[in-house]
């Protein structure tokens, strides 16, 4: 295998790429074929298309201007797809989903997601050995994991095949980027995730842009030519970006006078938090009776979580609602934004059946909200106080040492009573939430919440 940044790839590399041919043989036939395209409305954004499998006499993909190439792993990947195509609507964006196109050779990606939830939720659960092995796999991005990544992102390039070459592609999952790569696309952008360098994450041929200047910095340091390398800042969508200032000064005016504490939380993707969150909403259930809090609960496609929560409130007699559509969030957000009047429930849950609009929740409901409660995942990057709940894998610790610097957060709470017990500490006046705030406007002024944006600009110069 060729050298990559300078080293050359070991025995591995070649075994784990002949390994990976042979299981593609045995279980979806052999080679990748070329896959036509449609384009259908996308839950993620009113103005972006998805792609799905079609056949060339309904293909309608001629008016794309930017790609959007993206695979589901939880909820970040897509919620980095999102961002951009909030400064990017003009452009005519498209999803390219490469683990929800309806067709067989999407069949070893759907597997590489069902693996990552399953193992993400036995490791949080079990911990231990469990959590140990789970680190050891997410930490090994080597210079042979990425041989083997590239390797076979030239199995899948076919993917690519119904669309043109010179289209502007920007990819928020790594492999993604390396099929575009590998494809022969002139014009592509590499949005890395997370905090923690590692040398998966990289697409060689593409332009690779970060979030952090220490992870730009640590990737030179591990070879990567600082032409192919660069920050842009944090990945936040246009609607937050623009307002943070306001924003921030309406949730210190709130803290002032003492408004009832309105906090999100939302359980990702994999769905692997949710017992620790389940008993974090009992432990508060006090304070939402009492009126000083307000909980927005983003449950996304976890129906049974859903479902948990409900029969818990009702057992409890706390008020709540729900809201399970499109309609029913955009006027939610219009109703409760944080500078608008207070929902009429203690409690409402949102729900839904489309992972797109899952996504899209939480980042609409931030502009509702004083405080979100997440682990150390992308949506922590968002310009808002924050508790840091326990993470799934060591390779967040970096995201979530970085957010602490900043101080938009404390420490990860590792168990659901220190983390209830945090968001309690936030309710009088003197707590850390009004210092946090002034420190968010201070650095909306240097743009650091500016990355999507800044990352179009980018690839309009290509």
């Amino acid at each position: 295998m060729p050298s990559l940044y300078g080293q050359q790839p070991g025995p591995l590399s070649w075994a784990g790429s002949e390994a990976l041919r042979l299981y593609l043989n045995v279980r979806y036939g052999g080679r990748i074929k070329p896959l036509s395209l449609k384009a259908q409305p996308s839950a993620l954004h009113e103005r972006c298309v998805q792609l799905q499998a079609g056949d060339s006499e309904t293909s309608n993909i001629h008016e794309i201007g930017l790609l959007l190439s993206s695979i589901r792993m939880g909820y970040g990947h897509h919620r980095i797809a999102r961002a951009v195509i909030t400064w990017a609507d003009d452009m005519h964006p498209a999803l390219l989903d490469l683990m929800s196109v309806d067709a067989p050779q999407s069949g070893l990606i759907r597997d590489m997601e069902g693996l990552y939830s399953l193992f993400s939720r036995l490791s949080f659960d079990i911990g231990g050995p469990m959590q140990a092995l789970w680190n050891a796999i997410l930490l090994r991005g080597t210079i042979d994991t990425l041989a083997i990544s590239t390797d076979l992102a030239k199995q899948y390039s076919p993917l690519f095949s119904s669309l043109q070459k010179d289209l502007l592609c920007m990819a928020s999952y790594p492999f993604a980027a390396q099929m575009a790569v590998a494809a022969g696309f002139t014009k592509v952008l590499n949005l890395i995730p997370d905090n923690h360098p590692q040398y998966y994450l990289l697409a060689p041929g593409a332009r690779n842009v970060v979030q952090t200047e220490s992870s730009c910095a640590r990737f030179q340091k591990m070879g990567v030519p600082a032409d192919e390398i660069e920050c842009a800042g944090h990945f936040v969508p246009r609607s937050i970006a623009e307002n943070v200032a306001i924003d921030a000064q309406h949730r210190i005016e709130r803290r002032r006078r003492n408004a009832p504490l309105r906090c999100l939380l939302s359980l990702g993707g994999t769905g692997a938090q949710a017992g620790f969150l389940r008993k974090l909403i009992e432990r508060i259930l006090p304070a939402i009776d009492e009126g000083r809090l307000f909980l927005m609960i983003n449950c996304g496609e976890h129906a049974d979580f859903a479902s948990e929560l409900i029969s818990l409130l009702e057992a409890k007699k706390i008020p709540f609602t729900e809201v399970d559509s499109s309609e029913g969030l955009s006027r939610f957000g219009r109703w409760h934004a944080i500078s608008s009047d207070e929902p009429t429930h203690a409690v409402t849950i949102f729900r839904f059946t489309e992972h797109g609009l899952s996504v899209r929740a939480t980042d609409e409901l931030i502009r509702c909200v004083d405080l979100l409660v997440t682990r150390p995942a992308q949506v922590a990057y968002f310009p808002v106080p924050k508790v840091l709940l326990r993470r799934l894998a060591d390779h967040e610790i970096d995201s979530s040492n970085y957010l602490v610097e900043l101080d938009e957060c404390d420490a990860e709470c590792s168990r659901p009573e220190q983390a209830a017990d945090l968001i309690l500490s936030m309710l009088p006046e003197d707590g850390p939430l009004i210092r946090r705030n002034e420190g968010i406007q201070r650095r909306s002024e240097t743009g650091l919440y500016l990355g999507a944006r800044r990352a179009v600009e980018m690839a309009r110069s290509l």
